[in-house]
């Protein structure tokens, strides 16, 4: 067990880990850059966010796209 823990594999291991850490923080950016733009929002604004989410992704948009960081975003304001 111990040489799977700590075998040859581990620096590709580390490689894959840093590459997704590095994808996750391209989204907390994004996520960070719609502060500006949310933190404005009224309560029946935010509200209404949802509705919006809901008929953009009823018209084919896709979740993972731009829409995901702006609900994230739309999400922490509302908390």
């Amino acid at each position: 067990m111990e040489d799977f823990l700590t075998g040859a594999d581990s620096s590709k291991r580390d490689a894959d880990n840093k590459s997704y850490l590095d994808q996750l923080q391209k989204r907390v950016n994004v996520v960070n850059s719609w502060e500006a733009t949310v933190e404005d929002l009224g309560d029946d604004e935010l509200e209404a966010k949802t509705a919006d989410f809901k008929s953009r992704l009823a018209k084919g948009e896709d979740i993972n796209g731009p829409l995901l960081e702006e609900a994230f975003a739309v999400v922490r304001e509302a908390a």
